[in-house]
């Protein structure tokens, strides 16, 4: 039910290298980093879900779709991280979708934001 997308990207060198390695790792669940937040960094948000039941027993895996974002004040950064992070999460996923990228109006920060799918087994 939970995608391993923390563990995935903190045990990978190439994402750490960007945004930090173990629990110092700039990756955060729900689609927000708190502000002032050391850039660059990685958001993530399930968008959608959907258990795959059998007819006696319940789901047996979930697919889920969710959007991972990757932000930094460098347009060439944020490719970067974006490059490393599809690389890392395509072990354990399928990307399915890259998303418009844009510059927060606030932040400035550029995104480039893209969906993966995952199955969870249960």
């Amino acid at each position: 039910m939970i995608p391993p997308i923390f563990a995935t990207l903190s045990a990978n060198a190439g994402v750490t290298a960007i945004i930090g390695a173990g629990n110092n790792c700039r990756c955060y669940p729900f689609g927000y980093a708190k502000q002032g937040t050391t850039i660059p960094y990685v958001t993530w948000n399930t968008v959608s879900g959907v258990p795959e039941n059998k007819l006696l027993s319940g789901s047996f895996f979930d697919k889920l779709r969710v959007q991972l974002d990757c932000w930094s004040n460098l347009d060439s950064q944020a490719l970067a991280l974006a490059q490393a992070v599809r690389t890392s999460l395509e072990s354990v996923s399928c990307m399915v979708s890259v998303n418009p990228t844009d510059r927060d109006p606030d932040t400035n920060l550029y995104r480039y934001s893209m969906d993966f799918e995952f199955q969870i087994n249960r």
